[in-house]
């Protein structure tokens, strides 16, 4: 639980309302990217974490700008780089925020100037420099993997051609799974607007709504972690690399439609609630502690945005990481006790999304588990792992780092032998696996297919 607890914790700092706090740190734990992601070696669960940690230091300094704190924030964003690249956004944003403090403290001496600046860029320059001490290691040491080698995952043109699209799913999803917050505190965001600057934020949120989301409904679902076929990855050759739908779909096109839809709505008041709180920004020193926090939490979400678009890959795991900054940014300054009808409607998606994880990720384990078994079984009758392709996991794990002669990332050998969802061309069923699925609820199978 102490995974939760820095959610629950800058809520309930923030906001002084543990009800709401408790319901924060629920949503994101029942959340099937982070849920069915705190039980895989994958490190979106960590990361999150680490960067929660470090917005946490960060705002203590920047209320009381005390070295320590921006010492442990620096330490933290270090820890969080080196666990993904991406940690640079926390240092980026507080390099903004902390920016837009000094200017509003103008006129200073130049020596108060000066310290300021170095306190602005410290944490940025330290993170910036453990990734590349980090990289000098692991080549010195002779231990990054061979797939990783002579590869750019970073493209700068995406920022001009796919903003609009990798910006847009996250927005939509996010705001799918935070689409209770945005009902019930609808109303009070309302309210707190003067009738001009409710027809700029309608305004904005139409338009930046048009923009983001125009060509991104059928984008859903992203896929690495959750598709159609429930939660993932499906990594088997014909899943991932023929594409073949050889596993069973959870809905139908026409309830995706309607995913879709909601989304659309999530998302929509998402951005309502953003602008909402950002035409509220005043001088930092007229902010009040709430409106502090939204801010740098806004300017985090708006430093991991660009780093998402720019990467190389591009999967929805990756959104789970601003779920909590999301929450701080887009809660009105005052929000109202949480009545029954409210506890209701939390409850109620709170719950469901809770039975989709649960039983998905049940799924995902149990395939895996028997396509395991099925190499395992393989390798015991004498068979060459070299002849077995067990999917991605199984052929990572025995020869990621070794050069393939095929080099191709999916380290493939001979491919005698397939362990598959479903019938592949030119292979014969050599043995098959069955296990119960519950979502949906039949039987499905696990395949060993041998070259003919």
């Amino acid at each position: 639980m102490d995974r939760y607890f820095n959610d629950l914790q800058l809520v309930k700092d923030t906001y002084q309302q543990p009800v709401l706090a408790f319901w924060a740190a629920l949503a994101l734990a029942v959340n099937p990217l982070y849920f069915s992601l705190a039980f895989t070696f994958m490190t979106d669960v960590p990361f999150t974490a680490w960067s929660m940690l470090a917005f946490w230091f960060y705002f203590q300094f920047l209320k009381q700008e005390r070295l320590h704190w921006l010492g442990l924030a620096a330490l933290f964003s270090g820890i969080a780089v080196l666990n993904r690249q991406s940690g640079l956004f926390m240092p980026l944003a507080f390099c903004v925020c902390y920016g837009y403090h000094i200017l509003t403290k103008l006129p200073i001496s130049f020596l108060i100037f000066f310290r300021k600046i170095g306190f602005a860029i410290f944490p940025l320059v330290f993170t910036i420099g453990s990734l590349i001490i980090f990289n000098y290691w692991i080549d010195a040491a002779a231990i990054r993997p061979s797939f990783l080698r002579d590869i750019s995952h970073i493209r700068w043109e995406m920022l001009l051609t796919h903003t609009h699209i990798r910006a847009g799913l996250p927005i939509l999803y996010l705001g799918f799974f935070l689409l209770p917050f945005s009902i019930i505190h609808l109303r009070a965001h309302w309210w707190n607007l003067t009738l001009p600057k409710r027809l700029v934020v309608l305004g904005l949120t139409v338009l930046f709504a048009w923009v983001f989301f125009k060509d991104n409904l059928t984008g859903f679902p992203v896929g690495n972690i959750i598709y159609n076929a429930g939660i993932g990855p499906l990594t088997t050759f014909d899943a991932l690399l023929l594409n073949t739908n050889n596993y069973n779909n959870v809905i139908s096109n026409h309830w995706i439609w309607a995913i879709r839809i909601i989304m659309l709505l999530g998302g929509t008041l998402l951005f309502f609630t953003f602008f909402s709180n950002l035409l509220s920004v005043e001088k930092w020193n007229k902010l009040s502690y709430i409106k502090q926090v939204q801010l740098f939490a806004m300017l985090s979400v708006a430093a991991y945005l660009p780093l998402l678009i720019v990467s190389e890959t591009y999967f929805d795991r990756y959104f789970i990481s601003i779920f909590p900054l999301i929450i701080l940014g887009m809660l009105p300054a005052r929000p109202p006790k949480l009545k029954l009808w409210k506890t209701l409607v939390m409850l109620i998606f709170v719950a469901t999304q809770f039975v989709f994880s649960l039983i998905g990720t049940r799924d995902y384990f149990q395939w895996n588990r028997l396509r395991w078994q099925a190499a395992k079984e393989l390798e015991t009758a004498g068979i060459e792992r070299q002849k077995i392709d067990g999917g991605y996991e199984y052929n990572g794990w025995y020869f990621g780092d070794v050069d393939v002669e095929q080099k191709e990332w999916f380290w493939i050998w001979s491919n005698e032998y397939l362990i598959t969802f479903g019938q592949v061309p030119n292979y014969e069923v050599f043995k098959t696996y069955t296990y119960q699925r519950y979502l949906p609820y039949k039987k499905e199978v696990i395949y060993v297919l041998k070259k003919t």
